[in-house]
């Protein structure tokens, strides 16, 4: 009898035990099945499928396996090739229509990407652009004065006389807009032609307006009052606008992404007469050439600042 109750306890203890074995492997299974499942949902809604639920499992999401070669390949080498490839592309484009695009092609390897990519962008530059291999070590030697017959003088971060000099960390042609935008109004309300793009960029570095490759707000107020300029910043108001506009004060902006730049550029307002304004873009003489409805670029001024 009692070995009769031993064996029945220990086939209860058995059944208890692979009850609970399943149990908690059911638990586990549906636990995994539950988690996969929020995650392809996840990847699914963020339309990247079940190709990239996979990548990041595996562990490939921030680096390339190259099988061949058995070399891991960090993902920015592929996007900085990547770019190259398309900035050569679309030269190539150009160049079916433009010989002197197949000339540049043709040496390659003296001009820097930067370079091509501001030809890419604004076909204006074009000579600027051929030019580059003969003339970016040139002097510097500069003459605006026979540049200030209108009013506000339009002036080019591209023009050959400064364009390729350095400032900050990139040539002026590329980062200029600030400073030309500043020389093109102390040349009109000073009437010194001594602050030429050149000039003003020099000082815009020397007394510390420039970090790394973006000019700072403040050259266009305390810079600017330093050269002798009254500078006044004024809200985004089209009635203040056109009021010192119709008295000769120009104005200076900093635009946003639009018509004008696809993050930040400095322009300068010159006229406003009947909710049109002209500007000097310092990087196009098209845009310079038109007007624009104040009320539509608007949206795109983050400040202003009037000079007097």
């Amino acid at each position: 009898m009692e070995d009769k109750r031993r064996k029945m306890k220990t086939k209860y203890i058995t059944r208890k035990r692979r009850r609970r074995f399943v149990s908690k492997v059911f638990r586990i299974v549906f636990a995994t099945v539950g988690i996969v499942a929020c995650f392809v949902t996840f990847y699914k809604i963020k339309g990247q499928g079940i190709g990239s639920l996979c990548q990041i499992l595996l562990f490939e999401a921030d680096e390339e396996y190259d099988k061949n070669s058995e070399v891991v390949v960090d993902n920015k080498d592929f996007e900085a090739n990547s770019k190259e490839d398309d900035l050569d592309k679309q030269l190539q484009l150009l160049a079916q229509k433009d010989s002197d695009i197949k000339t540049l092609l043709d040496n390659r390897e003296e001009y820097p990407d930067e370079i091509l990519s501001l030809f890419v962008r604004n076909n204006e530059t074009k000579q600027f652009v051929l030019d580059y291999p003969t003339k970016k070590d040139g002097k510097v030697s500069i003459d605006i004065s026979g540049d200030v017959e209108e009013n506000v003088p339009l002036f080019l971060q591209w023009d050959e006389r400064w364009g390729y000099t350095m400032y900050g960390e990139e040539i002026m042609a590329i980062d200029g807009c600030g400073p030309t935008c500043l020389s093109m109004v102390a040349v009109s309300v000073l009437g010194d032609t001594s602050m030429n793009p050149y000039w003003m960029a020099q000082y815009s570095e020397e007394k510390g307006f420039i970090s790394s490759n973006e000019t700072l707000w403040s050259l266009m107020s305390e810079g600017a009052t330093s050269l002798g300029l009254d500078v006044t910043e004024i809200p985004l108001n089209e009635q203040r606008v056109a009021d010192n506009l119709d008295v000769g004060n120009p104005i200076i902006c900093i635009m946003g992404p639009g018509d004008f730049t696809t993050s930040g550029h400095f322009i300068v307002l010159t006229n406003y007469e009947d909710g049109m304004v002209t500007v000097n873009d310092p990087n196009s003489i098209a845009r310079s050439e038109k007007e624009w409805c104040f009320e539509e670029i608007s949206s795109q001024i983050r400040n202003l600042w009037v000079y007097r």
